[in-house]
């Protein structure tokens, strides 16, 4: 199962990296989301049940902008730009006009080796781009010009920015026998070290057991906030520049216990016995985690407004890279995936589609098989789709999410 869900995620968004901890300390103050009674309850949840909208913005096609497959690509929808990582950052207008690619990919010095970490601060016409294979952060103006780079530490893994300006570094080392140095450190434009906050803490003095984690960083409602698995703690980032419990997800009794999690060797062999769950996403009303449970997989949506959860079973297609979860239900056109539970940006999913599966898909205009809620956004999907070639750039799918208010 490991292999079939989770390594996919892992290897198509980027987002996800291992490192070594010890034993930590459970918190003992936090938000509990109670998902314990949803288990053996399995809902056909349908996207009308969490969205009202969509919108398809189809990227322009040129030959200085030719991007690829979607599943291969990092992208960022902003308030006047559309971001898209391939072979260089390229930036795209909100009608999804070519605008220009940030610097260019390289090994001179004012060049990057990947631009699959970055951070776009559009009130300061900011882009940040994490070159972590030089242990460099390379800074240019939205309109292209370099500015710097910035010379940072070893295992730089996640790049982030805060309100103030400050520049956010996560180091995740690779090598289990590190103790002690995965991080979060905030530098100035400059790269001085402002602050460096220890991300797992309470581990006995002789180091213990290692144990495998992914860990995730993302900003909710003003909030840094750090997300680790198996444990499914969620911690944030006080004023006081110390980790605090967030929420914990309570999941019921069968719990994976924290002395299999702390065997690498038992919690591979092991983890199939019990229920856990890792955050996707946030938006203002949802939580979205992929939840396990014996063998079985599938979404965990928690609502914050009805504080009820949701559990809905994984579909595998033929190719289980396209898992299948929200049907939709509102024009009728490309499910709610796996691979776009990452995608919360505020109050919207976002996800790059093939123009080719689009086609193949709705190219004859075929009735619905089931009642939509908004058939008029259907006739719209169909006019795109009567504009498209297979060998266009991706469409962006944004699907606007329910309110605590709707």
């Amino acid at each position: 199962m490991f292999n079939k869900f989770i390594s996919p995620v892992l290897m198509i968004l980027g987002i996800l990296l291992f490192a070594c901890a010890g034993r930590q300390t459970q918190p003992t103050t936090a938000g509990v989301i109670d998902l314990s009674g949803i288990w053996d309850k399995p809902e056909e949840i349908l996207l009308s049940f969490i969205a009202t909208d969509i919108e398809y913005i189809p990227l322009e096609t040129t030959t200085d902008c030719l991007l690829g497959e979607p599943q291969n690509l990092r992208f960022t929808v902003l308030d006047n730009h559309i971001a898209v990582s391939s072979k260089g950052l390229r930036l795209f207008d909100r009608q999804g006009k070519y605008l220009r690619t940030i610097g260019r990919i390289g090994k001179g010095p004012q060049e990057y080796f990947s631009s699959g970490e970055y951070v776009i601060d559009e009130k300061n016409g900011r882009v940040d781009i994490l070159d972590s294979d030089r242990d460099r952060v390379v800074s240019y103006r939205i309109t292209g010009e370099f500015i710097r780079d910035i010379r940072i530490a070893d295992h730089a893994a996640i790049i982030t920015r805060d309100e103030s300006g400050r520049i956010g570094v996560m180091y995740l080392p690779w090598d289990q026998d590190i103790k002690d140095t995965a991080r979060f450190e905030w530098i100035n434009e400059e790269g001085k070290l402002i602050k460096s906050i220890p991300l797992y803490v309470g581990r006995p003095k002789d180091g213990g057991d290692t144990w495998l984690i992914a860990a995730r960083l993302y900003w909710n409602q003003k909030k840094l906030v750090f997300a680790e698995w198996p444990f499914d703690t969620l911690h944030y980032l006080a004023d006081d520049h110390a980790w605090k419990p967030l929420w914990i997800p309570k999941i019921g009794s069968n719990k994976m216990p924290r002395e299999v999690g702390l065997n690498l060797d038992r919690w591979e062999a092991e983890r199939n016995d019990f229920t856990s769950v890792m955050i996707n996403s946030e938006s203002s009303r949802y939580l979205f985690f992929e939840g396990e449970k014996k063998e079985k997989f599938g979404i965990v949506i928690y609502d914050k407004m009805t504080l009820a959860g949701h559990w809905m079973p994984g579909m595998i297609t033929e190719d289980s890279l396209n898992m299948e979860t929200v049907v939709n239900d509102l024009d009728g056109g490309i499910p709610m995936r796996s691979t776009i539970l990452t995608g919360a940006q505020g109050d919207y999913y976002v996800s790059l589609l093939s123009p080719f599966e689009l086609i193949a898909k709705f190219k004859n205009h075929p009735k619905s098989e089931l009642p939509l809620v908004r058939p008029e956004l259907r006739e719209k999907l169909f006019k795109l789709v009567d504009r498209l070639r297979e060998d266009d750039n991706p469409v962006l799918m944004i699907v606007k999410l329910k309110t605590k208010n709707e």
